[in-house]
């Protein structure tokens, strides 16, 4: 295996589909930060790299050879040992400063990405409607991709409370996408500099319930070992009971009158984005009016046709509506207060019957 302490040979461009010149060279970039030995899952991962495309070179990012006090937010993660924040940077600034693909460690490799290499650049979504950044390809010197390191520059770690600032980087890099023009929809999107695939195409597996659908568009699949998945195991088998939960919340307003009988919904994370597509299949005659939120952290103004909307700028909503809280249960208590503040009295939150 390569690592990046060995010299990176020039890889010049050659053509590619239909008459484009390949501009992502064929070096697939990795971090690992930690130093500890790879878990089983994780080699059997990267095992899949030499095999499927055994003429890509392989470079290794680690704490021998970057420097992680190129920044506070680097320095800052290192020491906390949060080795995943400061892969989030390293990632583009590999891309950046020299090209290739990103990949992380639990992404197994199905087929050569080499119908892709023609793009200035891609990435693809993630189950939920963001940017899947464990995976990121990038000619050299893509402007984008110093819009996206820029934003670590001069970052804190640290939130204005002094507690680590954990907010994943699907999150800044899905509202700077959003800015060049990139639309709630999993569809593949030509941006200026970039080109965004469905889901298909490197996410076949559903994290919430494992459910693998693989396509003749798929190149790779995510597993979700990552360290952050910490956080989804926690909330996994509330997770996994939304559907029933959707049914649970139908059943109820089929049960009588509630407010004046329209919905809006209050969430839009994973919870909030499995419950309208439960709707949908479940519900599809049920007009929601709109997705309400504490605040907008990615820049879209509405999904699937539905505005999105800040819950203290939603005082043309009518207070009889009723509002469904999608999110998961640690959350109920405070949204309520939120609404209640708001003047919202018809509350249902998701799971547990609210009258």
């Amino acid at each position: 295996m390569i690592t990046a302490m060995e010299e990176t040979a020039h890889l010049p461009g050659h053509e590619v589909g239909k008459g484009h010149m390949m501009s992502i060279p064929k070096i697939i970039h990795y971090c690992w930060m930690s130093g500890d030995a790879y878990p089983e899952d994780i080699q059997k991962c990267i095992n899949s790299w030499s095999e499927k495309i055994p003429d890509y070179q392989i470079k290794l990012w680690d704490k021998n050879n970057f420097d992680w006090e190129i920044c506070t937010y680097t320095r800052q993660a290192m020491e906390r040992k949060k080795y995943a924040f400061v892969s989030d940077y390293v990632r583009l600034y590999a891309l950046y400063h020299e090209g290739g693909i990103y990949l992380d460690s639990d992404i197994e490799v199905l087929r050569p990405f080499d119908d892709l290499l023609g793009d200035e650049a891609f990435t693809g979504f993630e189950s939920g409607g963001r940017i899947g950044a464990w995976i990121f390809a990038s000619e050299k010197g893509n402007p984008l991709f110093k819009k996206l390191l820029d934003y670590y520059t001069g970052r804190s770690f640290y939130n204005d409370k002094g507690e680590m600032d954990l907010t994943p980087n699907t999150v800044p890099v899905t509202k700077i996408l959003t800015a060049c023009g990139l639309k709630p929809q999993n569809v593949t999107q030509r941006l200026p500099g970039i080109t965004v695939y469905p889901e298909e195409y490197f996410c076949p597996k559903n994290p919430w319930n494992g459910a693998v659908r693989i396509t003749s568009s798929t190149y790779a699949m995510h597993h979700f070992k990552g360290a952050w998945n910490d956080f989804a195991d926690r909330d996994l088998p509330f997770i996994a009971k939304i559907q029933g939960y959707v049914a649970q919340f139908k059943d109820w307003m089929e049960s009588g009158v509630h407010g004046n009988g329209r919905v809006a919904i209050y969430g839009l994370g994973v919870v909030g984005r499995n419950v309208l597509e439960q709707l949908e299949m479940q519900w599809p005659q049920l007009e929601i009016v709109c997705v309400l939120v504490t605040k907008h952290d990615n820049g879209w103004t509405c999904i699937d046709g539905t505005p999105i909307i800040e819950v203290d700028k939603s005082g043309h909503i009518d207070r009889d509506t009723i509002i469904l809280i999608a999110t998961t249960p640690k959350y109920h208590k405070e949204i309520k207060t939120i609404l209640g503040k708001n003047g919202y009295e018809h509350v249902y939150a998701l799971g547990k019957e609210t009258k």
